[in-house]
């Protein structure tokens, strides 16, 4: 009896044991868990880029009880370290978002890899890793290169948003988007009431179409205008009507200078009704004031903003024994004043122009196409300079148009429809300007903040995560119990 008892006490002892070592040894598990974490590349994205100076935006979402460490390579070359990405602690999760300018890349087809690392250099598991793959196309300076075109014979406007384009075309007056990044048009609505002749602005992300020839006259055919302001919301797609401008006309053209749509000259009916009115919009209030007028009353100019002043070029004036015209107004909207630059080369009549920004080219006004008589679209391609009032040319259009429309993204320049010899025209042509050197960041890369930001405590699991076995402490002390009550009544027995 004394034997089996002790036989058996030694059992329970040794189970006693090895539920405490493995207690012990999930505890020490759990120490040296390396726990997941994602690495997401937010920019560059999967597309291709006119510029060399690229952000890398990434966010990472770790747990810190081990040291990490972040490094990118580029096209396989050796990995650089992200500075600050060091991390120690005992936070369970915390996400971080950081952002640094790359190396200027060459173009061409590039990978970027980005790893987050524990501090024996292994690579989190699965989720410590992203990839990916974009170009660079640089253009050279003072050159052109043919993009896709628009799905519409025409356009009769165009404004930019957010870096992209949105342009109207003729007789139903379709809305497309153009994306540069991924040089794809897309259609996205139409505008409520059919009109042409009218002006298009992008203010406080939203797209205006204002004014405008809603038809004409039976008897004589003058045209039919209207003050007309809708506004298009790409965020939402849905339109709005907004306050009329208050004088009805067409041919009109329209700049955003600080929040606000400045609209002027064009005509109000038909032959002599040309106007040099100045009308300005606050889409804040939805309210029209009335500003300065225009020197010379004009209709069919070309106009662009730098430095929040106004410049109409050229244009129509039928009071003028010259008809079209080659003045340059230039409207102070700080002072509520025009006056006079130095004159074109050459008249300007049913031209478009764009103005850099100065960050990827120099400031400049580019004044493209026009027309030359009998329906002739012209090539033209002149480029002023506000801050010395100058002149000088450019490299000519790829193709010949009248009345077509611009728009400037990142420095570079996109001519769109227009016409030529009585035909409209569909294609679409991308300009880099005189000393364009590549160096415009997107706004769509702005950096994120960079100061980690802990975030609450996940409610699951990653799916990811391997499983480790244990025993809860109830479980352990009912082993316990069951184990100690044989022993207690087998030594009661040995007593009796």
């Amino acid at each position: 009896m004394n034997r089996k008892l002790s036989v058996t006490v030694f059992v329970l002892f040794v189970l006693l044991v090895s539920l405490a070592a493995e207690a012990q040894v999930v505890e020490v598990a759990e120490a040296n868990f390396i726990p997941y974490g994602t690495v997401t590349i937010h920019s560059p994205a999967n597309q291709t880029y006119t510029t060399n100076t690229l952000l890398l935006n990434i966010s990472i979402t770790y747990s810190m009880t081990t040291n990490k460490t972040v490094e990118y390579q580029i096209d396989g070359q050796p990995p650089i370290a992200v500075a600050g990405l060091i991390y120690s602690g005992d936070i369970l999760w915390q996400t971080t978002n950081t952002t640094l300018m790359l190396p200027k890349l060459a173009n061409g087809s590039h990978r970027l890899e980005v790893y987050a690392k524990t501090n024996t250099s292994q690579v989190l598991p699965d989720t410590g890793y992203a990839k990916v793959e974009f170009t660079v196309d640089v253009p050279e300076e003072d050159s052109w290169k043919t993009v896709k075109p628009i799905p519409i014979q025409g356009v009769h406007g165009a404004a930019v948003l957010n870096g992209k384009i949105y342009a109207i075309g003729h007789t139903t007056n379709p809305l497309y988007e153009y994306d540069p990044a991924n040089n794809t048009w897309t259609f996205k609505t139409q505008v409520p009431t059919l009109r042409d002749y009218f002006a298009v602005a992008a203010c406080q992300n939203k797209i205006y179409v204002i004014g405008g020839r809603t038809g004409s006259e039976p008897v004589h055919g003058d045209a039919i205008t209207c003050g007309l302001n809708q506004a298009y919301d790409p965020t939402t797609g849905t339109w709005e009507n907004k306050a009329s401008m208050p004088t009805n006309r067409n041919q009109i053209e329209a700049a955003v200078v600080e929040g606000k749509i400045y609209v002027m000259g064009g005509r109000t009916a038909g032959p002599y009704s040309t106007v040099n009115t100045t009308e300005i919009y606050d889409p804040a209030t939805d309210t029209w004031t009335v500003g300065a007028p225009m020197i010379y009353p004009v209709t069919s100019f070309a106009s662009a903003v730098v430095d929040d002043k106004i410049y109409a070029i050229g244009g129509q004036d039928e009071f003028d024994p010259r008809i079209n015209i080659d003045n340059v107004q230039i409207y102070d909207t700080a002072a509520g004043t025009w006056s006079l630059g130095k004159s074109a080369p050459v008249t300007v009549w049913q031209a478009a122009a764009g103005a850099t920004t100065g960050v990827a080219a120099p400031k400049r006004i580019y004044v493209m196409g026009g027309s030359g008589g009998f329906a002739a679209g012209l090539d033209q391609n002149f480029v002023y300079d506000p801050q010395t009032d100058s002149w000088a040319t450019a490299a000519p259009l790829p193709t010949a148009r009248y009345n077509p429309s611009v728009a400037v993204v990142d420095d570079l320049l996109y001519i769109m429809g227009g016409g030529h010899d009585m035909t409209s025209l569909a294609v679409v042509e991308r300009y880099a300007l005189i000393g364009y050197n590549g160096t415009a960041i997107s706004p769509e890369l702005s950096p994120l903040p960079s100061a980690p930001s802990p975030s609450p405590t996940p409610t699951d699991t990653p799916s990811a995560s391997p499983t480790i076995p244990e025993f809860p402490s109830g479980f352990t002390f009912a082993v316990l119990i069951m184990a100690a009550v044989p022993l207690v009544i087998l030594m009661k027995k040995k007593r009796q």
